[in-house]
């Protein structure tokens, strides 16, 4: 058996003297099993706490559970706002027979025309139907001189398929008017402002889709299709409208902004007349707390009509 030499570890740091010491050698049985050893990785060991009454992995990432109703609303926004995504697909001969079935009909065809319309959402998928419903209501938006028309081919359409009525009660809210027409505030702009006959275009139409949605939800209201609360949110676009126009600052406008918060106050009394003054009663006070110097164009004539909608006065 041969010799190993070792050097024994210095007594303290300032002895260097070492002594060399014969040790014997390692045999190759046990070098082999060190090898071995070395060669297998080692998987690092955590210790486990005992979870706490009550508490786990499952209890911490509790959700609170989704109610149905709730599921089946986000459901029809996602499609909202799919479908407003989306380039219109003129290859599906149901879909175009619908749009050409609304833009003829009228008072007196109404109940043939909906049963056109009830007979073709019986043969397609619930998309579909979201699909008709979100052309339907957004032409509702867009001309609120038809309004009574549309707002009945609605009430029809839900009498033979209930998931309709559903589907309105989702576009009625002020989140899917954010989507379907942008619920941005567009200022009225100064005279000095560059592009301003443009910027006054953009501002008409912006304020004519806020407010044919909300003609369009009063009248949804008005033949019992959707609720007194749906439509608290659409009132109070209107009143916001009327607040931002009487204060308007701009002398070069003046004339203009008295006529759009008559207009406002026009659309005011018709829901007074339908649901009472009580939904905006608070918001008649507070435009009437404004001071005339900050309330600039709000005319005499919307002044008055005011006072008498905060007392129930309606002509």
């Amino acid at each position: 058996m041969t010799a190993a030499v070792a050097m024994n570890t210095p007594k303290n740091l300032y002895d260097y003297e070492a002594t060399m010491t014969e040790m014997l050698e390692i045999p190759d049985a046990v070098r082999a099993v060190i090898a071995g050893m070395e060669a297998l990785p080692v998987a690092p060991v955590y210790v486990r706490r005992a979870p706490a009454a009550g508490a786990g992995r499952a209890a911490a990432r509790a959700v609170p559970p989704v109610s149905a109703a709730d599921a089946e609303a986000s459901w029809r926004r996602s499609k909202i706002h799919a479908i407003r995504n989306a380039p219109r697909e003129k290859d599906d001969a149901d879909y175009e027979k619908i749009i050409a079935i609304v833009n003829k009909i009228v008072l007196s065809t109404l109940v043939a025309k909906t049963a056109e319309v009830v007979a073709i959402l019986g043969t397609r998928d619930a998309e579909f139907r979201i699909r008709v419903v979100n052309f339907i209501f957004d032409r509702g938006v867009r001309t609120p001189f038809y309004a009574n028309v549309l707002a009945g081919l609605i009430k029809g359409m839900s009498a033979d398929v209930p998931a309709v009525e559903e589907d309105i009660a989702v576009f009625c809210s002020v989140e899917t008017f954010n989507v379907m027409f942008g619920g941005e505030i567009i200022p009225y702009p100064k005279s000095s402002d560059e592009a301003y006959s443009d910027k006054v275009c953009a501002w008409h139409k912006h304020r004519e889709v806020r407010r044919g949605f909300g003609v369009f939800a009063l009248e949804l209201f008005t033949q019992g299709i959707v609720s007194e609360e749906m439509i608290t949110d659409s009132i109070k676009t209107a009143i916001d409208d009327l607040e931002e126009t009487v204060c308007n600052d701009d002398a070069a406008v003046k004339t203009e902004m008295v006529e759009r918060a008559d207009q406002i106050v026009n659309f005011m009394t018709e829901v007074v007349k339908v649901v009472g003054n009580h939904i905006i009663k608070t918001q008649i006070e507070k435009i009437l707390t404004i001071p005339k110097a900050t309330a600039k164009c709000l005319g005499m004539r919307s002044r008055f009509r005011l006072e008498d909608l905060l007392k129930g006065k309606v002509k």
